[in-house]
């Protein structure tokens, strides 16, 4: 994968508040001091200062964004980290070609004087809907060192043409209540997404695959995930999607927490390496 050089983020990455990059990460706004944060469960993790996020981060341009584990708070518009579907986000990829490295974030109403949010990261080419309603193709996008949590899920591939998406190296949390755990990521559509090395805390279902989308889902660690991974062919239930095979590739992946590894919708047992097709 090719991708342009890194610029000035200032001109690659526009705020809904017309803000650019450079202005969210002022460097006074950010504590010269690291910062720790349990977030809900172990690990704790350390970041490079924080900075508050009032607005969807929108990366519109393809090229390299990092992050720099600066923690971002979450102090937009409050929809209260309760489980209920579209809510605000915190970071949206609307393009292909696009590496997130070091993205960190906070939203559960309690941390840092943080409020609620819906879903924090989106891989939909717009806005509308749960990006189902959005048109047009992203591909070739990597989510490299993301650390965050789960409000109603953590991270939606949103858009029909959503193929080619690795996310890896990553700390993904349930939703801080554990009364409230539901998917951590969620995959309404998407063909070859990468799932590699990520640690995935607590949750019912951390990787929810839908019908036709198609995973690769190698050494990872699955901690008290109730079902680490599910997949489905006979639950279409937004538009444009429907029912069909899903195929999901499973290797040297750890579990612990749970007596599941990952099963066909809801009732055939997709256990050990393999390659396996949910019909």
């Amino acid at each position: 994968m090719k991708l342009k050089a890194m610029r000035n983020f200032s001109l690659v990455l526009s705020l809904s508040s017309s803000m650019t990059f450079a202005t969210v990460l002022n460097p006074k706004n950010i504590p010269t001091s690291k910062i720790k944060l349990l977030m809900g469960s172990e690990p704790i993790s350390t970041f490079n200062g924080t900075v508050n996020v009032k607005d969807t981060i929108v990366i519109n341009k393809p090229g390299v964004y990092d992050f720099k584990n600066v923690l971002h708070i979450w102090k937009g518009k409050n929809w209260g980290c309760t489980g209920v579907e579209n809510g605000p986000q915190m970071l949206r990829i609307e393009v292909s070609n696009v590496v997130v490295k070091n993205f960190a974030f906070v939203a559960d109403g309690k941390s840092f004087g943080s409020v609620g949010i819906g879903d924090p990261i989106h891989v939909a080419t717009c806005a509308r809907g749960q990006g189902n309603l959005c048109t047009g193709v992203i591909s070739n996008v990597v989510l490299d060192g993301i650390n965050g949590h789960a409000c109603e899920d953590l991270l939606t591939m949103g858009t029909p043409g959503v193929k080619n998406v690795t996310v890896q190296n990553s700390i993904l949390r349930a939703n801080p209540d554990q009364k409230l755990w539901d998917k951590t990521i969620q995959n309404n559509f998407g063909a070859n997404l990468n799932f590699i090395n990520n640690r995935f805390i607590g949750g019912v279902r951390c990787i929810r695959l839908k019908p036709n989308t198609s995973a690769y889902i190698a050494n990872n660690e699955f901690i008290n995930c109730e079902m680490p991974v599910l997949a489905t062919s006979n639950d279409a239930d937004i538009s444009p999607m429907k029912n069909g095979p899903t195929t999901i590739q499973m290797k040297g992946n750890k579990y612990s927490g749970t007596n599941n590894q990952a099963s066909c919708n809801k009732v055939t047992r997709l256990d050990g390496d393999g390659k396996f097709t949910c019909k």
